[in-house]
């Protein structure tokens, strides 16, 4: 490593450190640690900022206006048979700022910034940029403004997809997994077609109660999400018209969530000449079913999905499918789990432009926690029978991994 190298790395660590909440006299982090409850715990495992941040405001018991900084430096190095290379792989900063109005009401923002680190340093094994300048390889993760009424929240901006509320059920691995639902597609972060981290949202996400006597009613999550035209990945010059989203989730008991979603975006398929569709042959239309049972030690999850024009292959050629995902996990110790899932990805029978693509993988893993799901290092062995569009077998991986979030409030 250079002396250029060391002195940014010194400056990164420095920041970091400044970020780093500062334990209290008399407790250690480990205690911390085993006080969370399940679902407390849930909600730190979650990606989407804005359904920890929902909650922790009504939670609070003094005024929760504020300022937060927050962020999580995440590198792995990959192993395959003809690689062993380390990478970054989904570090970002991110600043929120929440105000209260009145009693439960809010108004919020929050931007947040992905970058890759070892890349920043020139340290990466396998540079995509080699002579870019300092800070060329950030770019933005999220980006919106809105209110929370209750429990209720209205939001605009760049922003976790209401599909992506049930497919977080499978989306725990942390270093590979995700891939089948559509969540992620065509390569992309799922931006355009609104299932990922969609772009130009605007959300409602609502709290309902059903069924049942009142004040006992089961918990019922309904979220709403139209989007504004984006350009379809792959096609450049051609864009989806305006998209639509929903989702609900039912909380049949403290411990089990039931889950649907739906999402939409038209395509004037008549205005792409036909040696651009690249397998394109109608509208976007995205099914997708999920059921998670957690308690305090483990918890298992599993999504079912049937899509039209959303997933691609590795070549970007657009197909219909079905896909699987599961996932599971068990705490054997203190801090220590152990992780399972899978990933399965088919197109139809008739899809023929989809040549003999197919997504299939199961990862066995472990993780140590340092401090919730925030700071870990991880082990995942992902064993494949997947194959590209012209047939190549993909190759078995094995990752070693850390992530180590930090945040400060002020």
């Amino acid at each position: 490593m250079t002396k250029e190298h060391a002195t940014r790395l010194s400056c990164i660590a420095v920041l970091a450190c400044l970020c780093l909440p500062a334990p209290s006299h008399g407790e250690s982090r480990a205690s911390d640690s085993e006080a969370r409850t399940s679902d407390e715990r849930e909600l730190e495992a979650n990606e989407d900022p804005l359904t920890r941040k929902r909650q922790a405001v009504l939670s609070a018991a003094e005024a929760t206006s504020h300022f937060e900084i927050n962020g999580s430096i995440r590198i792995r190095n990959r192993r395959t048979r003809s690689d062993d290379v380390w990478e970054d792989f989904g570090s970002r900063v991110g600043a929120d700022a929440w105000y209260e109005t009145a009693p439960q009401r809010w108004l919020f923002a929050r931007y947040e910034a992905g970058f890759n680190l070892l890349e920043e340093l020139e340290v990466d094994s396998l540079p995509s940029r080699p002579d870019q300048e300092l800070g060329d390889t950030a770019f933005t993760r999220l980006a919106y403004v809105g209110m929370q009424f209750g429990e209720n929240v209205l939001a605009v901006g760049k922003n976790w997809s209401t599909y992506y509320q049930v497919a977080a059920f499978t989306d725990r691995l942390d270093s590979v997994g995700g891939q089948a639902s559509g969540a992620f597609n065509a390569q992309t972060d799922g931006g355009a077609s609104g299932t990922g981290r969609a772009d130009g949202v605007l959300q409602g996400r609502l709290k309902l109660g059903v069924l049942g006597d009142p004040g006992n009613r089961l918990p019922l999550e309904v979220n709403l999400q139209v989007q504004a035209s984006q350009e379809i990945p792959g096609l450049a010059g051609f864009e989806y018209e305006r998209g639509y989203g929903i989702s609900s989730i039912l909380g049949l008991a403290s411990d089990i969530d039931i889950g649907l979603a739906y999402n939409s975006s038209e395509i004037d398929i008549a205005r792409i000449p036909v040696e651009n569709r690249n397998g394109l042959d109608g509208d976007l239309s995205a099914w997708l079913i999920g059921a998670r049972w957690y308690n305090d030690d483990w918890y298992l999850g599993a999504t079912w999905s049937r899509t039209s024009n959303l997933h691609t292959t590795d070549a970007l050629t657009y197909f219909d499918g079905e896909a699987f995902e599961f996932y599971g996990q068990y705490q054997i110790a203190k801090d220590v789990w152990l992780l399972a899932g899978m990933n399965k990805l088919e197109p139809d029978s008739d899809q023929l432009q989809a040549g003999q693509y197919r997504l299939e993988y199961g990862v066995l893993g472990a993780r140590y926690l340092f401090d919730g799901f925030s700071r870990m290092i991880y082990l995942e062995s992902r064993i494949s029978s997947g194959r590209t569009e012209d047939g190549t077998e993909e190759d078995d991986q094995v990752i070693l991994g850390v992530r180590w979030g930090f945040n400060t409030n002020h």
